[in-house]
């Protein structure tokens, strides 16, 4: 029998709308998921019953100020951390930085007085306005933002599978009770998908409040001795941060309803998160991770982010995020024993020294542990960059070359710390690692990423300073006198020499130790 070619005929209108339907109840790969599933007063409610709220915080402008400053804050903060809390507890610093669309310039503008303003002073202004329109264009100002999200465990775990299958007891008994046990029977599937994830979202009010009052205590205890000067958002104000997080391309939030158990999932999850190459695509932005993996020497200067939060050329769409993660202490300090006892099984003297300062960096933080001095922090510290938004080929390219130079760039600044080394996460890790980056996506799971380190040494991780931003926009002439040009030079010399004493005795120090 002879074989024959057949054609298949040509798609018609119906049956383009047909598959287009068709692929819209039945999408391709696999459905996205949130931990996030509601929002209890101003608290953000997990599957697994965890709350977290998230704290606005004004950081203080101490950049060029006294390195005193910031190391008394770093200590407060250490001690901060340092306190007993329980296992479980998450703590994320995100230091948000986003381009300037323009607000430096307005507020220039505003800063004008309605009336009385003299005509020549409004044309000196106004040239100045030109000036920094000129600069923002050549290079764009920036914005950025320090928020701590806090995330607390329920105090009394459940079984979420005894109480799925409860549920489903339940369901189907009502379900006999009103429409005959074949009824029940026909619609198992049915009741089995309806109440599979009921124990993830639904809980008694009596329950939820005992659990928000269990977490508020630790809050704060937060509040209480933060050296920061934290606002806690509201209901409102933690909705949109949490949507814009999830939803990179809305461009406003949907109204949040008042009535509790309402499951957020459907409108965090509106968007796809895709990608196989060394970026992802959240909507239409490519989203790349690098991590630290090597943490600072013992001796890091408190001012060690500043050449990353400080970098003038840095001014992409970036999120620098530190995480602190509490487990319980004495399994984590038997951890620590079997990884001290670990390298000293492959340690000899004479062909490994990599283990010989790997084993003194171990037993240093093993010493600081005994007597409950300090407290073991696994530590995350990664940087989340944004590339611009691209709806096209030739727009994705041009975004993923500044998207790669940006990496670039961060990876130069965090090994400027001393002692640190972080790489661009590969295509693997930053698909498992960037859906627990989100925005309140706070996932105490380990990843791998951990830095076990004491909370004094890690603490000067945690971005909490910004340059300072200027008084209320003025300008200022003056033509200096010889008196005032006397002073100007004195003040400039003073300001030499004690910088010089200061890299002196930083040069004795090092030779030293």
């Amino acid at each position: 029998m002879a074989h024959t070619l057949t054609y298949e005929p040509l798609e018609t209108e119906e049956d383009a709308n047909d598959r287009e339907t068709s692929a819209l109840r039945r999408p391709f790969g696999r459905r996205r998921d949130s931990s996030i599933v509601g929002i209890y007063n101003d608290a953000l409610r997990h599957k697994d019953g965890a709350l977290t709220i998230a704290y606005r915080v004004e950081t203080p402008a101490t950049m060029f100020a006294d390195d005193m400053l910031l190391d008394i804050r770093y200590d407060d903060l250490a001690r901060m951390l340092a306190f007993e809390k329980p296992p479980g507890t998450l703590i994320q610093f995100r230091y948000s930085t986003t381009p300037d669309p323009g607000h430096a310039i307005t507020r220039v503008i505003e800063s004008r007085a309605p009336n009385g303003t003299h005509t020549l002073a409004s044309l000196l202004q106004s040239s100045n306005l030109d000036y920094l329109r000129g600069t923002a264009k050549g290079l764009p100002y920036r914005r950025s933002v320090l928020t701590i999200w806090v995330r607390v465990p329920p105090k009394k775990r459940g079984n979420s599978t005894m109480s799925a299958l409860a549920d489903l007891r339940h369901a189907l008994r009502d379900e006999a009770n009103t429409r005959g046990v074949f009824s029940a029977l026909r619609r198992l599937p049915d009741i089995y998908s309806r109440t599979a994830d009921d124990s993830v979202v639904r809980r008694t009010l009596e329950d939820e409040k005992r659990a928000y009052g269990h977490a508020n205590r630790v809050w704060r205890q937060i509040e209480n001795s933060s050296p920061l000067t934290l606002r806690r958002l509201t209901r409102q104000e933690i909705w949109e941060a949490v949507f814009f997080g999830h939803c990179q391309n809305a461009g406003s939030a949907p109204f949040l309803p008042e009535r509790p158990g309402r499951d957020l999932r459907d409108y965090l999850c509106g968007e796809t998160i895709e990608g196989e190459l060394s970026y992802r695509m959240h909507g239409d932005y490519p989203v790349a991770i690098v991590s630290m993996f090597t943490p600072p020497n013992e001796f890091v200067t408190a001012d060690a982010l500043r050449g990353l939060i400080g970098r003038r050329d840095f001014n992409g769409r970036h999120t620098i995020i530190t995480e602190y993660l509490f487990p319980e202490q004495r399994k984590e300090t038997k951890r620590l024993d079997r990884r001290i006892k670990q390298v000293k099984r492959t340690f000899t003297k004479r062909d490994n020294p990599e283990g010989a300062a790997a084993l003194r960096s171990l037993r240093a933080v093993r010493e600081e542990v005994a007597g409950a001095r300090e407290a073991l922090l696994p530590t995350r510290f990664y940087v989340i960059l944004y590339g611009e938004r691209a709806t096209n080929f030739s727009e994705l390219q041009r975004s993923v070359d500044a998207l790669d130079e940006q990496c670039e760039r961060t990876v130069s600044a965090i090994r400027q710390i001393p002692g640190a080394n972080a790489e661009r996460e590969e295509p693997e890790a930053l698909r498992a690692l960037y859906s627990s980056a989100i925005v309140g996506e706070l996932n105490p799971k380990l990843t791998g990423r951990e830095l076990t380190e004491v909370s004094n040494s890690v603490v000067a991780l945690t971005p909490t300073e910004d340059s300072w931003p200027g008084p209320l926009g003025h300008t200022r002439c003056f033509q200096p006198s010889r008196a005032a040009w006397l002073v100007l030079t004195c003040s400039t010399a003073i300001r030499f020499l004690r910088h010089s004493f200061k890299s002196l005795l930083h040069r004795v120090a090092g030779n030293r130790f």
